[in-house]
């Protein structure tokens, strides 16, 4: 489903981190960056909850509205099946990407002028596909 794996896999990872931190209640905060200032971490956390958010909600749209995808899905040993595909055959089936730089450079961060430098909240800047944000 991911247009460029590589370059989303350590946004990805921290989204997963951050909800094994809150779901084991250690907060959201535990094991960030320290070399981060508390708005700079919080910007960051920001810009992982607007991905999360995106994420979920391209997920659940196209799941929702492609029927021919139900069936994977209809049982635990379904989906099962579906992630034990080949990836070529899972991009086949999925067929809609979602392009995670073009959310991240797309984040309406209000905060990076006034809480923090966009290096030091966000990372570095991502380079912009024309037209990648979804495909």
């Amino acid at each position: 489903m991911w247009r460029y794996g590589r370059r989303s896999r350590p946004y990805l990872e921290e989204i997963y981190a951050i909800r094994g931190r809150v779901e084991h209640l250690r907060g959201p905060y535990h094991d960030t960056p320290r070399h981060l200032s508390d708005r700079a971490r919080n910007v960051r956390l920001f810009q992982r909850c607007h991905l999360a958010e995106t994420l979920s909600r391209f997920c659940l749209r196209h799941y929702l509205s492609t029927p021919s995808l139900w069936s994977h899905f209809e049982s635990d040993q379904a989906a099962a099946a579906f992630w034990a595909l080949k990836r070529a055959e899972r991009q086949r089936l999925w067929a809609l990407r979602l392009h995670v730089p073009t959310v991240l450079q797309d984040f309406d961060c209000v905060f990076r002028g006034k809480w923090a430098r966009h290096s030091e909240a966000c990372g570095p800047p991502i380079p912009r596909e024309e037209g990648q944000a979804f495909r």
